[in-house]
């Protein structure tokens, strides 16, 4: 039943001589259309140029403001710890006791004739940072003071020399006196404690 179905649509088939005198109109048709569709294409391009390459700049702008973001991390992280070892060397009044142990454990390496402070009350240097006046009198031979001295320089906490007194009545191969004059800094907070 199906074949006798197909066999009685009629055929439309476009004869050869209509096909010639329709194809190069349809064939211009489909060139036209081709041509507005690379028009409008042109024409848009610059459009999604210009799109992209904000696009890009954003995105590198985004990634440097990630890396400088990164790197002050980094910096945050690394002046933290400076600042941890800095307050660590400003003793509070509770640790003072600490100093005057470090002074006392010069006597393993020279003798200690005294040392003072002037005072309980911080002082501001010109900076505005907090100190205790400290005098230091050794007694030794020339090598026995400068252990003494270096064991200082080595100690955890900020010192400073103003200056330093030396005489020796003997020469200096004999005993030697020495009289330091430095500044022990504090935390701010020590008059406060």
């Amino acid at each position: 039943m199906q074949k006798t179905k197909a066999a009685e649509l009629p055929k439309r088939a476009i004869s050869p001589e209509k096909l010639r005198r329709y194809l190069p109109a349809v064939v211009t048709g489909v060139n036209i259309v081709l041509l507005f569709t690379n028009v409008l294409i042109l024409s848009l391009l610059p459009n999604q140029v210009e799109k992209n390459i904000i696009a890009r700049s954003e995105i590198l702008a985004h990634q440097l403001q990630l890396q400088n973001t990164q790197k002050l991390v980094v910096d945050l992280e690394n002046t933290q710890k400076e600042q941890a070892r800095i307050h660590q060397s400003l003793p509070t009044k509770e640790r003072l006791l600490e100093v005057i142990e470090l002074l006392e454990s010069l006597k393993e390496v020279t003798q200690v004739k005294s040392f003072t402070f002037a005072g309980d009350v911080p002082r501001k240097d010109t900076t505005g940072l907090s100190f205790l006046p400290l005098t230091l009198t050794l007694e030794g031979s020339l090598q026995q003071t400068m252990a003494a001295l270096v064991r200082l320089s080595r100690s955890p906490y900020l010192l400073t020399v103003e200056h330093t007194v030396m005489e020796s009545p003997g020469g200096v191969s004999q005993t030697i006196n020495v009289k330091v004059f430095m500044r022990l800094y504090v935390k701010e907070q020590f008059a406060e404690n």
